[in-house]
């Protein structure tokens, strides 16, 4: 066995890739060749890789810059929207019925793409109302009294392996939508620190969410992928030099947006990640440290959990044997959590990596529950569900 140059230790490379130390944590950053490339170059998804890993296992906030020029950004990037919108039409109103015409169209086009997204609600999600769920939104109301956030003003399920809070529209309308087949393997104290750290991110001002300091990111975002060239096509030899010369354009059009959007994102993801952080320290204050640290540990495994919740929602497993098996998946493994850090980092991941999560959770001053989920109120809620489980199971079963 492999040791370690610093320490001496056995190095572990669980799941393949570059070993690394569990004692001293040395070349656990090293990049992982088989990653699929996310930049396009090897070489630069190796120095974002390492660069996403110094600033996640960084814990202190990037303070104001960052989000004033975040903000500068998107003020610049719709300025230049409404300009491209605004051309398009004056060409349209001055030029019309000839070929520029169709010059002013394609601006026209291009400014609505481009056009900022404040989020809406999908009119076939699966709404649930306090009338319907009144144990369910109990629970809601005290996480959100001991946390001290706001109500959320919609609240969804649907058949995901995962949660999330959002705001959406002009009015921001608070959303929070429940995966159900997170929520029915979750202990009830975990699943109090799953709402703790829902709801917390109503009030922790992370920057990439904002209405307008999130804009410069998705607009950028959505340009590096309209702009990536496609497959090469065949046809003729003059086909053949048009598409190779649109693809040239493409890829300089692709890495200029791409570069743009690391550059924000770096900017912001260390103000990000400690809302993350700040989320997280709600879910502890409602849920305790053991539920919290309990919560994200199951997270770090979140590949065998999904193998999990495939295989018990195929066998009809109602919630109760789903959380029991899955019970192992719990246990605080400091390889599991160095595992996730590994393979989690990432600059273009939205959260901080599950495993590095829990352990700074373990690592702070132990914190009591401020919210207790009694058995009975957590049957109740099961209960409200039960018919949306069935479903989920059917929908998870057909998927595979």
């Amino acid at each position: 066995m492999e040791t370690c140059p610093q320490c001496a230790a056995g190095l572990v490379a669980p799941g393949g890739g570059p070993p690394w130390c569990p004692a001293c944590e040395w070349n656990l950053d090293a990049y992982d060749e088989r990653r699929v490339p996310q930049l396009g170059w090897r070489v630069l998804d190796r120095r974002a890789h390492r660069l996403a890993y110094r600033l996640t296992m960084d814990p202190s906030r990037a303070g104001g810059r960052a989000r004033w020029l975040l903000l500068a950004a998107s003020v610049l990037l719709l300025a230049v929207i409404a300009g491209i919108a605004g051309l398009g039409a004056w060409i349209v109103y001055t030029t019309w019925l000839s070929f520029a015409t169709v010059i002013g169209v394609l601006l026209l086009l291009l400014g609505y793409v481009l056009r900022p997204r404040l989020g809406r609600l999908d009119p076939d999600a699966d709404r649930l109302a306090p009338q319907n769920a009144p144990a369910l939104f109990a629970l809601l109301r005290r996480v959100a009294d001991a946390t001290g956030v706001p109500m959320p003003d919609v609240v969804l399920v649907d058949s995901r392996l995962n949660a999330s809070a959002s705001a959406v529209g002009l009015r921001r309308t608070k959303v929070l939508t429940i995966g159900l087949p997170l929520w029915a393997v979750l202990t009830p104290q975990e699943r109090v620190a799953l709402l703790g750290h829902e709801l917390g991110h109503f009030v922790n001002g992370d920057v990439r969410r904002g209405p307008l300091t999130g804009v410069a990111t998705r607009t950028l975002g959505e340009l590096s992928l309209m702009f990536r060239p496609a497959a090469p096509s065949g046809g003729s030899l003059l086909m053949m030099a048009a598409d190779l010369l649109a693809r040239a354009v493409l890829r300089v059009a692709h890495s200029g947006t791409v570069a743009a959007y690391v550059l924000l994102v770096w900017l912001s993801m260390r103000d990000s990640r400690h809302a993350e952080y700040l989320a997280d320290d709600l879910a502890v204050r409602a849920a305790g440290t053991e539920a919290a640290v309990s919560f994200f540990d199951l997270l770090a495994r979140s590949e065998t959990l999904d193998m999990y919740v495939r295989r018990d929602a195929r066998a009809g497993l109602s919630p109760a044997a789903a959380r029991a098996s899955v019970a192992a998946l719990r246990t605080a493994d400091p390889v599991v959590r160095q595992r996730s850090i590994r393979e989690e980092v990432s600059m273009f991941a939205s959260h901080p990596p599950s495993g590095l999560r829990a352990r700074r959770i373990a690592q702070l001053p132990p914190a009591a529950p401020a919210v207790l989920l009694t058995d009975a109120d957590d049957i109740a809620i099961d209960a409200e569900l039960d018919k949306r489980y069935a479903s989920a199971r059917r929908e998870i079963a057909i998927g595979g």
